[in-house]
């Protein structure tokens, strides 16, 4: 798998894994940290950090927020909640409908999601060996009056590649 990731001569460095707990709920408008984290002490300078998050999130809305949609997003920040550079936000990782013409007042829905984020040395605050980052999963959920998001069992890992 890491073949796909690196182009031919590179070389892996190091990995880093966890394995990450079932959350609280979380209602929020803004993104907060839902406590999931990797901490990676860099070996090179000029390296690529691959960061991967892998799990399950439960999705649930009463639909009173205003909203027919109940959305779920994610994205990689530093401990204070600061999108890592060369990065994205709004990551998607859930959205369930209403079905309240149906008969159903509330609704709750598993997700099972994944996401690589490419973390270039000139991404990162400073790139010198031996340099430990700390990268967060921060979520939000638009309309979180109407519903919010538990995150359920998952795991991150940091590949650091030499291209």
């Amino acid at each position: 798998w890491i073949t796909l990731m690196a182009s031919e001569g590179s070389r892996l460095l190091k990995t880093t894994h966890s394995i990450e707990a079932t959350t609280s709920t979380f209602r929020s408008d803004t993104y907060v940290d839902i406590g999931w984290s990797i901490t990676h002490t860099c070996v090179s300078a000029s390296s690529t950090l691959y960061v991967q998050v892998d799990g399950m999130n439960d999705v649930f809305s009463s639909w009173d927020g205003g909203s027919d949609h109940q959305f779920t997003y994610i994205k990689l920040a530093n401990t204070s909640g600061t999108l890592i550079t060369g990065t994205t936000d709004n990551i998607k990782v859930g959205d369930i409908k209403s079905k309240v013409d149906s008969g159903l007042s509330t609704e709750e829905f598993g997700f099972g999601f994944s996401h690589l984020w490419k973390v270039t040395s000139g991404n990162r605050p400073t790139a010198d060996s031996g340099t430990t980052y700390t990268f967060d999963i921060w979520s939000k959920q638009p309309k979180a009056a109407a519903g919010g998001t538990t995150f359920h069992e998952g795991t991150m890992m940091v590949w650091e590649i030499e291209e």
